[in-house]
């Protein structure tokens, strides 16, 4: 963990106590490309490549770089919340605060949260009112809500 990825850790153990309950359980490879492609299309993010890896312990992640933008999805990993996660960076790689904050190499910074945040919302079916009082009760900080957040619309998951 980065010195400059100041709640890294706090942000997992927010999304573990309170993201993962409510959508634990393992998605096909099909389902994961249809979440990840529906998710980019709604924020405009372009739709990454997807490596799917079979292990255990490697971590799922967001890789973006020249000649590289895809997602690495660990067979772990296969849950709505995480692959949401990772999905979400690139959402902040696409946004110009959140460019900033990955620049600084703070990939979990207030911004990337907004973003998850509202991606949650929208994807699982939970009030962001209730996202945020749990995030901020696990010392986690977030960027505050945009008058227009996203392009989502109603999202059944």
């Amino acid at each position: 963990m980065s010195t400059a990825d100041f709640q890294q850790q706090r942000v997992y153990d927010y999304e573990a106590a309170v993201v993962e309950p409510i959508a634990h359980f393992l998605l096909s490879r099909d389902d994961i490309r249809a979440l990840v492609d529906r998710m980019c299309r709604l924020t405009g993010t372009p739709v990454p490549d997807i490596r799917f890896l079979g292990s255990t312990t490697i971590p799922c992640k967001a890789v973006v770089g020249p000649g590289v933008y895809r997602i690495d999805v660990a067979d772990w990993g296969r849950t709505p919340p995480v692959v949401l996660h990772e999905t979400a960076h690139l959402a902040q790689y696409a946004d110009l605060a959140g460019r900033r904050e990955l620049m600084a190499r703070n990939h979990h910074g207030p911004v990337f949260v907004r973003l998850a945040i509202d991606i949650y919302s929208a994807f699982m079916d939970v009030d962001l009112d209730v996202l945020e009082k749990l995030a901020t009760a696990h010392g986690v900080v977030f960027a505050p809500r945009r008058v227009n957040t996203t392009n989502f619309t109603s999202v059944s998951f």
